[in-house]
């Protein structure tokens, strides 16, 4: 299904740090999953959006046009949401 998207644009990730990491278990990083799973796609993505689960934090609309701007790292919502 990945390899259908035009773009992904990541929320912020709080608490996703594994406390067990740089022991001798091997275990990878949200970042490296992120960019082993989405870098081969080649297409924009962008992280850190303000959505998740966070206290403050953006609502999206489902169903509407938007622009992923990775240049700029920003998801701009381009058509309006309700009638």
């Amino acid at each position: 299904m990945l390899q259908q998207v035009a773009g992904v644009a990541v929320g912020i990730n709080r608490d996703c740090a594994d406390p067990k990491a740089g022991g001798k278990e091997y275990r990878q990083t949200l970042r490296y999953v992120l960019r082993d799973r989405l870098l081969p796609l080649q297409v924009p993505v962008v992280t850190g959006l303000p959505f998740g689960h966070v206290p403050w934090n953006a609502t999206l609309p489902v169903g509407v046009q938007a622009l992923l701007d990775a240049n700029h790292g920003d998801l701009i919502i381009t058509q309006a949401a309700v009638a």
